[in-house]
This record gives C-alpha cells, sequence and structure tokens, in this order.
C-alpha cells in the first residue's frame, strides 16, 4: 500500500494536468527552518495574505534553487497585490534599517549557492538585523522597533540545502514513476493472455493417474481419475480404477459412486465380488451393517477365497462389539493363500485387538497370549504398521504384568519410522477403522496412566496425538512435557524434531534434529537419522538423505525405510547402479512400500528395467 504522502502527491500531480501552464508548476517553501510544499502559485498567494510566509521567504520550483518570492517575476503580481492590500497604491512604504530599501524593489541575493563553500567556517549559524522599524503611514499600524526580521543563512550546512533539492527531486521521480508502474500495469492486465490449464485426453489423464495408483498415492491419483472420467464417463477402466478409490477417502459422493457401481455390474472390467465388496464397503461407512453383511457373503459366495470379504466383515463385528466373530473372520482372512502377505497388515493387527477386548470381556490372559505372540511374529515378518503394532504389544505386555517389556515396547515404537505406515500402500478394499489411531488413542492414555511420567512415555503418547490429527496442540504440550523430563534423550529430541516440523516449523525442525544426532553418537538409535532423512527429501537434497539414510542402514540393516529411502534417493541423483541394489533389497522387505513403488514408475521413465525378486 503507498504511503499518504505518496498518494497526495499523485493526486496533486494529476490535478495538475488539468491546469494551465502557470498553474502546473509548483513550488518547495522554506520558511522559520521549514520546507513546506509543494503548493502551486495560488496556495503559496493564499499563505501571504494569511501571514503564514512572508515575501522574504524561499521558494524553489522543481529541479532548481532557492530564490526570494519577491525576487521572481511568477511572483511579481502577487507582491504587488500584496502590498496594495497592506498600504494602498498610493504610497511608497519602506522598511528601514541602517538603509532604506524599498518594499517593492528586488533585493540581490544574500548568497549564492555556487560560492557557499568560499565563506569562513566562523561564520555564525545565524544572522539577525535588529531594530527594524516600519514607517507609519496610511492605515498601517505602527510596529514595535523591538520587532526581530530573522534572516537565516546557514553557510555550514549549505548540505542541508542540497540534500533537500534532491528529496525534492526523489518526490517527483517517485511520483511520476508511480503514475508510470499503475498505467503500465493496468495495460498489460489487460493486454496479458489468460493462462489456461492444458486439457488432456481421458486416456491421458488415466495414464497419468496409474503412476500414482501403482505407487499407491491414491491421493494424487484420485483428482486425475475424475478428470478422465468427466471426459469419458462410460469408461469401464476408469470407472473400475475409481470406484475404490472413492469409497476409500470420498465416501460422502454416494450417489455418484452408486451411479458408477451400478455401470460395473456385469462389466469383464471388474469381478463381480469386487463390485459387491465395494457396495459392502459403502454400506459400513454408512453404518448400515445389515446391507453390508448381505453384499459382502454375496461376494463370498462368488468367490469363497476373497480375503477382502473376509476382512470388512470382521470390521463389522468389530465395529458391533462381537469380538469373537470378529476374531474369527479376520483369521479367516489370514488363512487365504496370497503372494505378500504384507499388504494384510492391518488384519493382523485388528485380529490382536480382537483378542484385546476379548481378554477384557472373558477375563482369560490366554487371548493375552495369542495377541502377544501374534503381534511378535507380525513384527519380526513385516515392515508396515510397526508403530502400531508395537503400540499393541506394550500394552499387553503392561496387561501381563511385564512392565519391563512393556517399556522396552514403548522405546520400540518410538524409535520406529513414524511416516513408516502411511508410506505402505493400502488395499483400498479393505475398511481399517478398528486400528486408526483415533482408536488405538484411548490404550494410549491408558499406558501414560500405568506407566507412569517419563520421557519416553511421554514422547509415545506424543505421536499417539499428532498422528491422530486432531490433537495437535495437546501433541505440543506433551512433548515439551517430554522434554522437560528427558532433555538429553536422542528419542526424546527427534520426537520433537519431528513432530515439529509435522507441523510446520521446518527451520526449528532441522536445529532440533541436529541436537538429537549429537546426542545419539553413544546411543546407537536409528530415528535422529530418519528424521533427518525425511526433512531432507522433503527439501530435495538428495545427497543429505543419502548420507543419513546410510546411517539408518549401518544400525539396521534390514529397515526398509533405509532401503526404500536410498533406492530413491539414489535414483532422484542419477546414480542408477546403486539405485537397482538399493531397490532389489528393499523388495525383499516390503513389495507395497511408497518410496520402492515410487522409484519403480520413475525407473521406467528413466528407461530403466527393474525387477523384484
Amino acid at each position: 500500500m503507498r504511503s499518504p504522502s505518496c498518494r497526495d502527491t499523485v493526486y496533486k500531480f494529476l490535478h495538475y494536468m488539468d491546469m494551465d501552464l502557470s498553474e502546473k508548476r509548483s513550488w518547495l517553501v522554506k520558511a522559520s527552518g521549514r520546507i513546506m510544499g509543494p503548493h502551486t502559485k495560488s496556495e503559496i498567494f493564499d499563505l501571504l495574505k494569511k501571514k503564514e510566509i512572508v515575501v522574504l521567504n524561499e521558494v524553489m520550483p522543481p529541479f532548481r534553487r532557492w530564490q526570494y518570492i519577491r525576487d521572481l517575476d511568477e511572483f511579481a503580481d502577487i507582491v504587488e497585490e500584496l502590498r496594495v492590500l497592506e498600504f494602498g497604491s498610493n504610497e511608497d512604504h519602506t522598511m528601514t534599517t541602517s538603509q532604506t530599501v524599498s518594499v517593492t524593489e528586488k533585493l540581490e541575493n544574500t548568497y549564492d549557492d555556487d560560492r557557499t563553500q568560499d565563506f569562513p567556517i566562523g561564520v555564525p549559524k545565524e544572522i539577525i538585523i535588529n531594530d527594524i522599524k516600519e514607517t507609519p503611514t496610511g492605515s498601517a499600524k505602527v510596529r514595535p522597533s523591538s520587532v526581530r526580521t530573522q534572516f537565516r543563512a546557514d553557510f555550514q550546512n549549505v548540505e542541508v540545502e542540497k540534500e533537500s533539492d534532491r528529496i525534492t527531486r526523489s518526490i517527483w521521480v517517485g511520483a511520476i514513476g508511480v503514475i508510470l508502474a499503475v498505467a503500465g500495469y493496468v495495460l498489460f492486465k489487460k493486454i496479458e493472455p489468460v493462462k489456461k490449464e492444458k486439457i488432456y485426453s481421458a486416456k491421458e489423464y488415466t495414464k497419468m493417474a496409474l503412476s500414482h495408483y501403482y505407487a499407491g498415492d491414491y491421493q494424487l491419483a484420485l483428482p486425475l481419475l475424475h478428470k478422465a472420467r468427466n471426459l469419458d464417463p462410460g469408461s469401464e477402466k476408469v470407472n473400475s480404477l475409481i470406484a475404490p478409490l472413492m469409497v476409500f477417502l470420498e465416501p460422502e459422493k454416494k450417489d455418484e459412486l452408486e451411479n458408477i457401481l451400478d455401470q460395473l455390474r456385469g462389466s469383464d472390467k471388474i469381478s463381480q465380488e469386487r463390485a459387491l465388496t465395494l457396495e459392502g464397503l459403502l454400506d459400513i461407512k454408512e453404518k448400515n451393517f445389515r446391507s453390508a453383511k448381505r453384499f459382502l457373503n454375496e461376494a463370498l459366495s462368488k468367490n469363497p477365497f476373497f480375503w477382502q470379504a473376509f476382512a470388512n466383515l470382521g470390521v463389522i463385528s468389530f465395529l458391533e462389539g462381537d469380538y469373537l466373530s470378529a476374531k474369527n473372520h479376520f483369521e479367516s482372512a489370514l488363512s487365504v493363500d496370497v503372494p505378500n502377505r504384507t499388504s494384510r497388515g492391518e488384519v493382523y493387527l485388528m485380529r490382536a485387538a480382537s483378542e484385546i477386548y476379548l481378554w477384557k470381556e472373558k477375563n482369560s490372559k490366554n487371548y493375552l497370549e495369542n495377541a502377544k505372540s501374534g503381534l511378535e511374529s507380525y513384527i519380526s515378518e513385516y515392515s508396515d504398521y510397526k508403530q502400531e503394532a508395537y503400540l499393541l504389544k506394550s500394552f499387553v505386555d503392561f496387561a501381563l504384568n511385564e512392565k519391563n517389556q512393556a517399556q522396552k515396547s514403548i522405546d520400540d515404537m518410538v524409535n520406529t519410522d513414524p511416516m513408516l505406515t502411511q508410506e505402505h500402500a493400502k488395499d483400498p478394499m479393505v475398511d481399517r477403522s478398528p486400528i486408526s489411531w483415533k482408536q488405538l488413542l484411548p490404550w494410549c492414555e491408558a499406558l501414560v496412566s500405568g506407566m507412569g511420567a517419563s520421557g519416553p512415555v511421554s514422547a509415545m503418547y506424543s505421536l499417539c496425538l499428532v498422528h491422530n490429527g486432531e490433537n495437535d496442540i495437546d501433541a505440543k504440550v506433551e512433548i515439551s512435557k517430554a522434554m522437560s523430563q528427558a532433555p538429553t534423550d536422542p528419542l526424546v529430541n527427534s520426537v520433537f524434531s519431528y513432530i515439529t516440523w509435522v507441523l510446520g516449523e521446518e527451520s526449528k525442525a532441522e536445529m532440533l534434529v541436529t541436537k538429537a544426532i549429537d546426542l545419539n553418537r553413544t546411543r546407537m538409535k536409528t530415528l535422529p537419522h530418519v528424521v533427518k532423512a525425511r526433512i531432507c527429501e522433503k527439501s530435495k537434497n538428495y545427497e543429505c538423505a543419502i548420507e543419513h539414510w546410510q546411517a539408518v542402514k549401518v544400525l539396521d540393516p534390514t529397515s526398509v525405510s533405509a532401503s526404500g529411502g536410498l533406492a530413491y534417493n539414489y535414483l532422484k541423483s542419477k546414480k542408477f547402479s546403486l539405485f537397482e541394489t538399493a531397490f532389489t533389497e528393499g523388495s525383499r522387505y516390503s513389495r507395497y512400500y511408497k518410496p520402492l513403488l515410487r522409484s519403480e514408475v520413475l525407473a521406467g521413465e528413466e528407461g530403466l528395467n527393474v525387477r523384484r525378486d
């Protein structure tokens, strides 16, 4: 926004453009050591009449020097008019000093700007002429002889006046520049071409969507599929791709989903069991469990080995509080032989959660022992849902009164890559609400209450809160508490850095993780380097990310985060041979880790052929 003085200058300039030539010129006025203006000729006349200035004050037009008002031809008529107004037209009036000078005569300049440097430095700053008397004539009033008329000639500070000249020129140049800029902007906006988003064909949008779909980035794929469907609403391929993603991410668009599913019935682009399971999923979102069961059982009648239908039936039983039926459905889903069970990580955890609830319900430790055994087996074999699995295990250990084991599970949970779960692609055909962080949060609170206050426990709780996504302020409070309890713990400092980074304070996060790495030199924890690698990768500092993923791999050779991070960053750095090695190794740990899936897509774009073992 322009300052008021600049705006007023512009308005005055525009006003002058409509005046006649004599009135357009503006002047600065120097009076009593002040510089006023710019003023027009008529405004200066008004100031003279009001006796706010006198004819012995100085004025300066643009880009010229100071001169007395009475010495300028432009003001001769004004000076004469003032004399007539003050004294009458038939008298000749004078001011008397040691010699008489007519008011209407021109005075020679007291000094010349170009010669001021010739004056000695010892000249007084103020020249005062005393005893100036007015001769009483006509209607003029007699003024006391003690009136002092001061003529200031500050010869030592001539540079101040030159600076005033430069300021005046700057004001005019600035005003003209603002006007030209505004005019140029208006003209530019009129002729600027309207930028339009490039329109692709439905086939092109679908191809772009598939690159995200295969990488598990469904949030990026879905908008592109919507564009493809808008161009070709009858495409069975597009509808078969978009339907599960909409159920997964946009269940509120039920009418559109129903229309898509109607189109897919009988299509060879989607199996009947998948279409029926999608109908069931939509009903689960609506909590219409009776209708959902009907669709899911019909899907199993079409394909008795469709494990997603079993898993969703288990979710319905869990939400209804029938934990024994839920456990049985989850076990049926896990009993189906599939090439890689990593994609069913949520089913393992939901079965364990059902067994914990059965222990509460039936007060039988056998359910706790089964849950612990299943969780330990899952943690040792698979890579996704690690933090959730450690959380459930720590609760089971605590319930079994094994506090040392519970504390170790909490430490393991805190030391796990906090983005590991979200960086694994999920099957959109399965509802996983029983193990959402919203559902797990009460168990975190139970552990805090049971284990007592400590840095790692508070850090664990702060992770539960920030993962929930609705408790950011509480997460900050909790991690601050953890820092006060364990200020030198590298894990606590790393969690503090991660939460700060997630909440958008990147510079502060980098400072905190640097401290965590320094504190970790003898503790051998992976989390400080994981957080640092994530921060570097997000800022596209691939060499930094590689350095810290390598540090993670030294500490944990089987870390899928390290292998996947190295593969992705090697590829972005054009280190193709190193990429292939890291990609092959990472694929052995998880086939559904997004950095590996993204790398596979990018490698194809680079013309590389990579194969999974």
